[in-house]
């Protein structure tokens, strides 16, 4: 249990702050000036681990699938605005994933392949 708790502890201060850097280095721009902080954001609407975390042409990131502990797989997707710092939901995936990939196509539409699908462990 108390394994479980840090884990999606962990894995979700790693995304906050990834997201948070991408956010604030985005603001920065090319004129090579560091933006120099990171600032805490929201919490992520379901704590979960081996998940995917796309950034959207707008700034936003997806975040899609993943596991609430070993077995317990998602198919939930959350969207990350570094705007507001806050996680929203944004429907499920047709299948439960964990370890898959997330791709942003050109057309703006996001592959989702691959990882396990589901408690037998069986290819996605």
């Amino acid at each position: 249990m108390m394994v479980r708790r840090s884990l999606a502890a962990c894995s979700l201060l790693v995304i906050t702050i990834s997201l948070l850097m991408v956010a604030t280095q985005s603001k920065a721009g090319v004129s090579g000036k560091s933006a120099g902080r990171i600032v805490p954001g929201g919490s992520m609407m379901a704590a979960r681990a081996d998940h995917t975390a796309t950034l959207l042409p707008d700034g936003r990131v997806l975040i899609t699938g993943g596991m609430v502990e070993n077995g317990v797989f998602l198919e939930s997707m959350e969207i990350f605005d570094p705007k507001t710092g806050r996680f929203s939901q944004a429907g499920n995936m047709a299948s439960k994933r964990v370890g898959h990939s997330a791709t942003l196509l050109p057309n703006g539409k996001i592959l989702i392949a691959g990882g396990l699908a589901g408690r037998n462990f069986e290819n996605g």
